[in-house]
């Protein structure tokens, strides 16, 4: 059997104590908490333009539908109005694939897809091709 005096005995306690409140200390001030966290939200933007002159498209209706998702939640589908530099901004999209519409006065402009795969804002410009006469 292994002797230990008992001064020997109290400062092995009080080093531990110490080194626990030292640990607990750390844990605070990074603020940890144990709630997992959201997933992250990105912002799709960009500008449509008319491809035969390269003007703004103002007042255009951007409807962006999900169709596949990679991380988050299924959102309905969303829309806005471009502004008047035909400048368009969805924010708080999850990664996922997303079919595009634009409609300008009720008539049909433009039908794409997009995906926003990297961890990051996706900047998405759109040419609108005009029919012919």
């Amino acid at each position: 059997m292994l002797f230990v005096p008992l001064s020997m005995k109290k400062n092995i306690l009080l080093l531990l104590i110490i080194l626990s409140m030292a640990l607990h200390s750390c844990w605070d001030k990074q603020g940890l908490t144990v709630d997992p966290p959201a997933h992250p939200t990105y912002k799709l933007y960009g500008t449509i333009t008319r491809q035969s002159t390269g003007m703004p498209v103002p007042e255009a209706m951007i409807r962006v539908t999900m169709t596949e998702l990679y991380q988050g939640e299924y959102l309905g589908p969303l829309e806005t109005l471009t502004d008047s530099s035909g400048y368009y901004e969805f924010n708080e999209l999850y990664r996922a694939q997303y079919d595009v519409r634009i409609t300008q006065r009720l008539i049909w402009l433009y039908d794409g897809a997009v995906g926003i795969i990297e961890y990051a804002d996706k900047e998405h410009n759109i040419r609108i091709t005009e029919p012919v006469d």
